[in-house]
């Protein structure tokens, strides 16, 4: 994947919440509800959906075309979850700092809504979109590692884990040794 022969445009990010904290669901639809009829010059968002009855589901998101940002609760586990559905520009370097940042700034703009979000840094889960292009094999996962280890270098050193199951999309779990703050990583990867 460092030679960029294969674009990395579809990718989630997803920044785990601290689980001592209780979600304000209701709050998050309000947030994201303001988010929908905000100014479309600042981002473009078509609508929102609210799973929060679905145990272990996608709990609330909010749409737009090119990407959505959701409070997940997949597998027990909630998260900011960033997920993109466009190309970016720029090398895959680029695009993961892009993803790393962006993801943290929403997550930063709950976390000031005082609705219940207060998210950890000490992992990272990487997920790629494309089955076709990015099998989740050894292979792949050592090059999307290797373009994670240079987005993230500034970051310190970094520990990776991954499920393996084909039957998954390729993914990736970023441990910093020193975790960082989401606001941290919002004013793009630290120097």
């Amino acid at each position: 994947m460092n030679n960029d022969t294969l674009s990395l445009d579809r990718i989630d990010l997803k920044l785990f919440l601290d689980d001592s904290v209780e979600v304000d669901w209701e709050g998050c639809v309000q947030v994201f509800t303001h988010w929908l009829k905000a100014d479309p010059d600042e981002e473009e968002w078509l609508d929102i959906a609210d799973y929060t009855h679905m145990p272990q589901g996608p709990g609330v998101l909010v749409i737009g075309p090119e990407k959505h940002v959701s409070i997940d609760d997949r597998r027990g586990e909630l998260g900011v979850l960033y997920s993109r559905r466009e190309p970016f520009s720029g090398t895959n370097i680029e695009r993961l700092q892009q993803l790393v940042s962006e993801t943290a700034r929403f997550a930063c703009l709950l976390e000031e809504a005082d609705v219940g979000v207060k998210v950890k840094t000490d992992r990272l889960e990487f997920v790629v979109n494309d089955r076709l292009g990015f099998p989740n094999d050894a292979e792949t996962a050592a090059a999307l590692e290797a373009d994670l280890r240079a987005a993230l270098a500034s970051a310190g050193e970094l520990s990776f884990e991954r499920d393996e199951d084909p039957g998954q999309r390729l993914n990736l779990i970023a441990h910093p040794a020193e975790p960082l703050t989401a606001a941290d990583w919002a004013d793009g990867v630290p120097e």
